[in-house]
């Protein structure tokens, strides 16, 4: 399994995640849409949740080199980056992603190949800042292919 990612060839704008829901857990914002799951990094009014600064899953991501592990498991799942961005994306802490990690999880095994590339929720394309996870390669006017990252499933411990 292997995750493709795009780079925006401008900063300021990508393309529209598309039609969706999202759910909101105490780190991330959950992106639903058809044939995609996004993830964005979650600060609530009162200042809360997670910042930019702090997420360590998504620092990185796109660019990183090393690997993605991913541990299926109903009720802690894990996705775990190894190589220069180290992170964990697991329900540890916050049982309600849980459900979130289990079906980012499914997707990766359902599909050879996945694209990852950040999009937008907004009408006018600005401000990408969701980590778009996808079996459809991006619009290639907005962003240009950069590294694979392999995917290796592992057991639960």
């Amino acid at each position: 399994m292997k995750l493709k990612r795009y780079q925006l060839k401008d900063s300021n704008t990508a393309d529209y995640f598309g039609e969706h829901y999202h759910k909101t857990s105490l780190h991330h914002r959950w992106h639903f849409g058809q044939d995609k799951i996004g993830i964005s990094s979650y600060r609530n009014s009162k200042g809360s949740g997670n910042s930019t600064a702090d997420n360590g899953f998504l620092i990185g991501l796109l660019d990183m080199e090393g690997e993605l592990l991913i541990t299926p498991h109903p009720k802690n799942p894990r996705i775990e980056k190894i190589g220069d961005f180290e992170g964990i994306l697991s329900a540890d802490k916050d049982n309600s992603e849980t459900s979130f990690i289990n079906r980012l999880i499914k997707m990766m095994s359902d599909y050879n190949t996945l694209y990852l590339y950040l999009s937008s929720t907004r009408f006018d394309l600005e401000n990408p800042n969701v980590f778009t996870f996808s079996p459809k390669i991006p619009l290639r006017e907005v962003y240009t292919y950069g590294r694979i990252l392999p995917i290796r499933m592992h057991a639960h411990k």
